[in-house]
């Protein structure tokens, strides 16, 4: 499960790497215009390999709405103190972690005073930081919990933002956004391992779809709002103050759930016997080298 996470994490990066890169080429020599076109025109491969693929058989568990769906999925979610923290910890990462990469147009133009291609770089840095962050959990990511890893991304990830906030070169803004995405991925791998091998076959679509809900919200609400705030107090400040929400929610983490411990937890016994005895060893081994026993069922 952590190699097919991590394999999934590197590729999303990589893309992240390079199409910046190619974009900042591409707006300093030819325009916005350009730029959208063709990445209008990538959509068609996407679709194209969409239509190549053969969908599973899927067979409907019940005639039940989509709401009724969807309360289940979070009724799930809530008696599953693991699932939760993964959650809100990848929430609090997007909104006020890698929202910040969201920021980079008014880096470059008011803080570094470079030009669309420099900008392409620092949006590119964050990108191969992650690349970066995937070797990291190639090597530790069997020998750390879960639960260390995401509390240390998350640390990381608040100093590379006080670095980048403090930054008055370009050059330093740069490495500050790949130690970022160094971080990000450090804590991305660990709390979608957590996901993939605490929920049972049942409801992993539901669980995997909330999750989303909360990175991909948080992101674009947290750009919105930490852009707001960059007008009205400054872009410096701004940064600052979302550094400091990333430690303290690691000091939160640490005093009130117990380090993310719950994270470090696999299937449980309920879980297993829904889904099926096969699902246990492979998700045994998901846990980062970390699987407490469990009681027997009385």
């Amino acid at each position: 499960m952590l190699n097919a996470v991590r394999l999934n994490s590197m590729q999303f990066t990589g893309a992240r790497a390079l199409g910046p890169a190619l974009a900042g080429f591409v707006l300093g020599r030819f325009g916005p215009s350009t730029a959208f076109m063709f990445n209008a025109v990538t959509f068609l491969l996407v679709i194209a390999v969409l239509f190549m693929v053969s969908p599973r058989p899927h067979t409907v568990v019940s005639g039940a709405s989509f709401r009724q769906h969807f309360l289940e999925g979070v009724a799930y979610i809530r008696r599953r103190s693991g699932l939760v923290l993964s959650i809100v910890t990848v929430t609090v990462i997007a909104f006020f972690g890698s929202s910040l990469i969201q920021l980079a147009p008014a880096f470059a133009n008011s803080q570094f005073k470079v030009g669309a291609g420099a900008y392409g770089l620092l949006v590119t840095a964050f990108g191969f930081g992650a690349i970066v962050g995937a070797v990291v959990m190639s090597v530790l990511g069997e020998r750390v919990r879960r639960s260390r890893m995401a509390l240390a991304g998350t640390l990381i990830l608040g100093a590379g933002a006080l670095g980048l906030a403090l930054a008055t070169r370009y050059g330093v803004g740069v490495a500050a956004v790949g130690v970022m995405g160094v971080a990000y991925l450090l804590v991305a791998v660990s709390l979608n391992t957590a996901v993939q091998a605490g929920v049972s076959e049942r409801y992993r679509g539901r669980v995997v779809s909330i999750y989303l809900m909360g990175l991909l919200a948080g992101l674009p609400l947290g750009a919105l709002v930490e852009g707001r705030l960059g007008d009205l107090i400054g872009l410096r400040p701004t940064v600052v103050a979302s550094s400091a929400a990333l430690f303290a929610f690691v000091v939160l983490a640490v005093i009130s759930f117990h380090g993310l411990r719950a994270i470090d937890l696999d299937l449980t016994y309920d879980d297993v016997e829904e889904a099926g005895p096969a699902v246990a060893p492979a998700t045994a081994a998901a846990t980062g080298g970390y699987s407490p026993p469990m009681p027997r069922r009385p």
